[in-house]
């Protein structure tokens, strides 16, 4: 069935999943892993794809006809009404008319049955032969079915089902093409309860030119197959909606899917010496809707599923379980996806004894860190749990102590505890656990044990205690990223024996003291290239490859210097002195300007390498530079630092993504070009005065820090679309400079990592004319100030979920009367949803998995009489449904499943003619559904999806029960 969408105005977001995070993880040791959030979008409704995995493929028919004699039957034979048919396809009896034919998950019925409905007229025509490949194993036919006609005539041979007309590489036309002339779709799904993916992947199966030579094996996997296909190809769901609107495109490849072309040969598919599925291999394609179970018929051959960075939704335990059925995977990819859990790992993990590699970064996993999940894997070697927002989330043990376990990747997951487990990774060569601000204590002695450690990442953590001198003994150590903690104490002179080390970042901490002449020694034959440390006020340091000290970065002799590998490269405006430097004596004329406009007061050209240096060395190469003018110097230095700052540049965020070589952008047509108008560059549009107004720039391949100098362009600017890109501001100074773009219109940097642990910056009050706003899943943190939206007078469109506000709705939001479109999901909201009956102009409301959003759900909501489209799913929801709800004249869309919602379906909801979809199932409703509510069906009405619980709530009338 349809899931949802906006009902209206434009939507933003990428054309295929976003890749801030790693989509798969390694097998071999990484260079460096991210430390993003999650990464991902609005809950979407389930789809109707089955969760339930076949006992049994569809039964094949014989290649050769049976030789039993066809008995005459009573009623049965010879003769065939007009209009009727034999399901053995002719006027031939079945063969054993009292046998019992079982259909998977269905009642079972006698072949005589079967027979009767066919001669009865109630199967179709070209139905016939459909229904004998499916039972003929069990009923037996005497000879080669030839269906008859109305007339009794023998009906042409051209009546069979078609070749497929999937040809590669031709795009993938309407899934509904398969099936015209296999059999009714619709009598299929209604004759044996099947979903619609099953139906059309059983009818596609049945209607392939060679079913009845193929093997029951080859049947199960073209028909699992088969399966993906129709779950995953353009199925609309609630993430696809915002981010790709309405009508997916489908798969980016889909090469000889669907056709008569072996299996083996479709993009994606290998298979082993004989001819069975080892490998599923759709990562980054475009894959939608909800992943089927039925891939479990694989179970026997499938080693390796990578279904990661795709747009596929499978939520709760049923659409997560099956996975444990796989038990050959040895690996699963499924990160930068929609397995949203709120349970943790999902247990069923646990069964799979060969697994090897296991990436669910970045998947919506939420709840209990258990050890299940990871009980019994002997040959376990990498897991990236990145980007998770686990609660109790202590590493488990079971985790730690796999034998084999040599990549541990769990960067911002929400961990707690202290890092004593160790002593227990003696095969650990990566161990990446950044961004868990509750992972304290300090680093103990045991940390030696872990004698293959490579890479340890523990940065923006709560770190106490001194750096052990067991490091010291850590011999294949060659990176270790620790800035942002706690720790104290001098750095012991053992770390100088570490002749692999390559990287060594300790600033932002309170270490003091000298630092060792053994590691400086490092520096000097050239072994340490990064070694950065808080040398300005706190740690005497000669070798330091950069300082730091009150977030300025310089060097041992105080000026400033190039900017470090993975932090910020430009400074903080309030860390500056308050008198500007003089500037140097022989300055160009356009050099004097753009010294000038600096927003570091000219510091920030000091060091050669700056981005802001590279940017003015640039403008003044121009031959042309005397007939600018002074706006158009300065707009060219601002692209210049824009291009500079942002392009192939390396953060700790890049390098799992991209390697040690970072690539530039997608798309950088005509940038840096001195020929060449700006207004002409990828990207930019100018008004009449040549001002750049618009920097479109979403999935571009950006990197490094977005540069603060675009608040140079203030006075024009009115659009910024920076939205997914890999860009990394951290913290106030590179958030704050958003409220000088005091002309934007349009501000969109969702999908990126402007991580700030204040919540939404306050800035954004001064944006007094913004109108759509996206936010979203930054990796902002620790509450949603009021003060950032009370200016907000324009604004329509607010998108601001997937972060961990950890907060309740202000008021100030649900009072901006303007706003039409409120995108809040996955974003630890508390509280309940009184808030809206202020929203007086709202038309969508989102409000999906935020588990703490309690509360039942008020009459006021009657009141809203623009309210288009209403979710609030996953939440914790009590009460009785408000018969005023039964007043929202304009509702297409509701989705209130997985809540706790109780008493009666209000017959007021009937009122709502306009309604497409109402989804109500997971709750504790009881009762009958009203018949008000029934007439709003089809064909009446246009009601397309009505689910709810059939166990509680009687339904007659539902397109699914749960």
């Amino acid at each position: 069935g349809p899931t949802k969408g906006p009902t209206k105005g434009p939507t933003k977001g990428p054309t295929t999943a976003p890749t801030t995070a790693p989509t798969t993880a390694p097998t071999i040791a990484p260079t460096k892993a991210p430390t993003t959030g999650p990464t991902k979008g609005p809950t979407p409704a389930p789809t109707t794809a089955s969760t339930t995995v076949p006992t049994t493929a569809p039964t094949k028919a014989p290649t050769t006809a049976p030789t039993t004699a066809s008995p005459t039957i009573d009623g049965l034979c010879p003769s065939i009404p007009d209009g009727g048919c034999s399901v053995c396809g002719d006027d031939k009896c079945i063969t054993e008319p009292s046998a019992i034919f079982s259909f998977p998950g269905q009642p079972s019925v006698r072949c005589s049955d079967l027979q009767n409905a066919g001669e009865a007229g109630q199967v179709p025509l070209d139905q016939c032969p459909f229904l004998a490949a499916l039972i003929v194993d069990t009923c037996g036919c005497s000879s080669t079915a030839v269906p008859r006609n109305a007339k009794g005539a023998a009906t042409p041979a051209s009546s069979a089902s078609p070749t497929s007309p999937f040809k590669p590489p031709t795009p993938i036309p309407d899934a509904d093409s398969l099936i015209k002339s296999a059999a009714s779709e619709d009598w299929v799904q209604k004759k044996f309860g099947l979903d619609p993916v099953q139906t059309k992947a059983l009818l596609w199966l049945a209607s392939s030119t060679n079913f009845a030579s193929f093997s029951d094996t080859k049947n199960n996997q073209r028909y699992a197959l088969a399966c993906i296909f129709f779950s995953t190809y353009a199925v609309p769901s609630k993430y696809t909606d915002l981010h790709l609107g309405r009508n997916p495109k489908g798969w980016h490849k889909a090469d000889f899917w669907l056709s008569n072309e072996e299996e083996c040969n479709w993009y994606g598919i290998l298979c082993d010496s004989n001819g069975d599925v080892e490998s599923i291999n759709l990562k980054g394609n475009g894959l939608s809707g909800s992943f089927p179970s039925q891939v479990a018929l694989l179970r026997n051959s499938l080693i390796r599923l990578d279904l990661s960075d795709n747009w596929i939704h499978n939520p709760g335990d049923e659409c997560n379980s099956f996975l444990g059925q796989l038990s050959n995977l040895q690996y699963l990819f499924i990160g930068s996806t929609f397995f949203e859990h709120d349970k943790g790992v999902p247990t069923e993990i646990g069964l799979l004894s060969k697994l090897i590699a296991f990436d669910a970064s970045n998947t919506m996993y939420s709840g209990k860190l258990n050890g299940d999940a990871f009980a019994n894997k002997p040959i376990l070697r990498s897991v990236d749990l990145s980007g998770n927002h686990f609660a109790e989330g202590r590493i488990p043990e079971e985790l730690v102590k796999a034998p084999q376990l040599q990549h541990l990747y769990m960067e911002a997951s929400n961990l707690t505890g202290d890092l004593s487990f160790l002593k227990e990774m003696k095969a650990i060569v990566d161990l990446w656990i950044g961004n868990n601000e509750g992972l304290s204590g300090s680093i103990p002695a045991t940390i030696s044990q872990a004698n293959a450690l490579e890479t340890l990442s523990i940065s923006h953590c709560s770190l106490t205690g001194q750096l052990p001198s067991e490091m010291g003994s850590l011999e294949s150590l060659k990176e270790v990223w620790l800035y942002d903690n706690h720790i104290n104490g001098t750095i012991p002179h053992e770390l100088g024996g570490l002749s692999s080390l390559k990287t060594l970042q300790l600033e932002y901490n309170a270490i003091t003291g000298t630092v060792p002449q053994s590691l400086c020694n490092l520096t000097a034959q050239g072994a340490l290239v990064v070694f950065e440390a808080d040398c300005v006020n706190k740690v005497v340091c000669d070798c330091c490859t950069a300082c730091f000290g009150k977030k300025l970065l310089v060097n041992a002799s105080l000026s400033v210097t190039p900017v470090p590998s993975s932090l910020p490269s430009s400074y903080p405006t309030s860390d500056f002195p308050s008198q500007s430097p003089s500037l140097p004596p022989s300055l160009s004329p356009a050099a004097a300007l753009i010294h000038s406009i600096a927003i570091h007061r000219g510091m920030e050209f000091v060091g050669s390498n700056s981005y802001q240096s590279r940017a003015l060395a640039w403008v003044l190469g121009h031959d042309d530079l005397d007939s600018f003018s002074d706006t158009k110097i300065i707009q060219r230095y601002t692209l210049a630092c824009i291009y500079y700052s942002t392009y192939a540049v390396k953060t700790l965020y890049t390098e799992e993504i991209a390697g040690a070589d970072v690539p530039g952008w997608t798309n950088s047509d005509g940038w840096m070009d001195t020929n060449l108008d700006e207004c002409q560059w990828h990207g930019l549009d100018c008004d009449s005065n040549d001002a750049v107004d618009s920097i479109e720039l979403p999935s571009n391949g950006l990197t490094g820090h977005f540069a603060p100098e675009v608040q140079l362009l203030k006075d024009s600017l009115i659009r910024l679309d920076i939205f997914d890109n890999h860009v990394y501001n951290p913290g106030h100074a590179f958030n704050a400079f958003l409220g000088e773009l005091t002309n934007i219109q349009y501000l969109y940097y969702g999908f990126t990592n402007f991580e700030y642990e204040k919540g939404i910056p306050t800035e954004i009050n001064k944006l007094t004319h913004l109108i759509e706003y996206d936010c979203a899943y930054t990796l902002y943190h620790g509450g949603i100030p009021a003060e950032a939206f009370t200016n907000l007078t324009e604004l329509k469109r607010l998108t601001m979920g997937g972060n961990a506000y950890n907060s309740s709705v202000p008021t100030e939001i649900a009072q901006l009367q303007s706003l039409e479109y409120l995108y809040m999901d996955n974003a630890d909201l508390t509280g309940d949803i009184s808030f809206l009956a202020d929203l007086g102009s709202i038309k969508e409301l989102w409000l999906d998995t935020n588990p703490t959003l309690i509360g039942s759900i008020p009459s006021s909501i009657g009141e809203l009489s623009t309210l288009q489209s209403f979710s609030v799913t996953n939440c914790g929801l009590t009460g009785e449904i408000p018969t005023q709800m039964g007043n929202l004249a304009h509702i297409q869309q509701l989705w209130l499943h997985g809540n706790e919602l109780t008493g009666q379906i209000p017959t007021e909801m009937g009122n709502l003619n306009r309604m497409r979809i109402m989804e109500l199932e997971k709750n504790q409703l009881t009762g009958t559904m009203p018949t008000e509510v029934c007439f709003n069906r089809p064909p009446i009405g246009s009601l397309a999806v009505l689910e709810v619980d059939c166990e509680k709530v009687t339904c007659s009338c539902c397109s699914s029960c749960d």
